[in-house]
């Protein structure tokens, strides 16, 4: 079955990649996929990778590729010596470079919403 247009809300709960869920959303011959999260990175980068694969698998298709370049989770050289932070720096622009064509993010104070405040009803 085709489709022009895939949305996926919880985005976030496709960061692994042996899911039911993941692995069916893969087989769809889509044109457009929009992944919609608040927390596209929750613990590492693999995470990310896997969100990225789902969008565009012919560019990212490679994990220990991805991993490789960008594996940011353990700043520990050999004999448990930190990485210099220059770069970890260069890594965190790299990456930054590549999603901000991809990521439209919008903090609460941004939106401007004059929303009144939260009511709760407890019954």
């Amino acid at each position: 079955m085709a489709f022009k247009y895939i949305t996926i809300d919880k985005g976030h709960k496709l960061k692994n990649t042996l899911t039911i869920t993941s692995r069916c959303l893969h087989e769809f011959a889509c044109a457009n996929k929009l992944l919609l999260t608040g927390t596209p990175v929750q613990n590492n980068m693999d995470e990310l990778w896997t969100l990225l694969n789902l969008l565009m698998p012919k560019l990212f298709n490679d994990i220990k590729d991805f991993s490789s370049r960008f594996a940011i989770d353990d700043f520990h050289g050999t004999n448990n010596q930190i990485i210099d932070l220059a770069t970890k720096d260069e890594i965190l622009k790299i990456i930054v470079k590549i999603l901000k064509p991809l990521i439209l993010r919008r903090q609460k104070m941004e939106t401007n919403l004059n929303l009144p405040p939260k009511k709760e009803i407890v019954i």
